[in-house]
């Protein structure tokens, strides 16, 4: 399930830095925000999150059950067929949600070919993510502040 508090936070770092949004491909960072990570495979699959705290996932048709069964009905899940083109599903997408021509972070799974292509066909500009995401993970709450006074120093 998405974890709106982690969800948030990160909104709020990504306003602070001036990003649009954020794309997560699966990875820790990915698990800190959903208690969920897909393998990585070739196919694009992400969690994006905007500036205003909403998120959204985008995969292939073959993966949309693991990834609502994982993350619940409350995450809108985009999907396309193999053969289709990936990148004009992202674009409309991302219309959508007016990210197109915009700043987003990335996170360090990212594979780049999927990157590039999603820059070039969207207009996206896409920067190092990773500082961005790492401050949203220091900052704990007071739910997260006990679990973590219990770790070995």
């Amino acid at each position: 399930m998405i974890n709106k508090n982690r969800i948030n936070k990160l909104a709020q770092q990504l306003k602070t830095n001036n990003l649009s949004g954020m794309l997560i491909c699966p990875s820790e960072d990915m698990l800190f925000l959903t208690g969920f990570t897909p393998k990585m495979c070739k196919r694009f699959q992400a969690l994006f999150v905007t500036d205003n705290g909403e998120s959204f996932f985008i995969c292939n048709l073959l993966y949309k059950d693991e990834v609502e069964n994982a993350l619940g009905c409350d995450l809108r899940v985009y999907t396309w067929r193999d053969g289709e083109s990936m990148t004009e599903v992202v674009k409309h997408v991302l219309t959508k949600y007016g990210l197109i021509s915009t700043t987003l972070g990335v996170n360090s799974s990212a594979q780049a070919f999927n990157i590039l292509e999603i820059e070039r066909d969207c207009g996206i500009n896409f920067v190092n993510g990773v500082p961005i995401i790492e401050e949203a993970r220091i900052i704990k709450n007071e739910q997260e502040l006990p679990i973590y006074a219990k770790l070995p120093q």
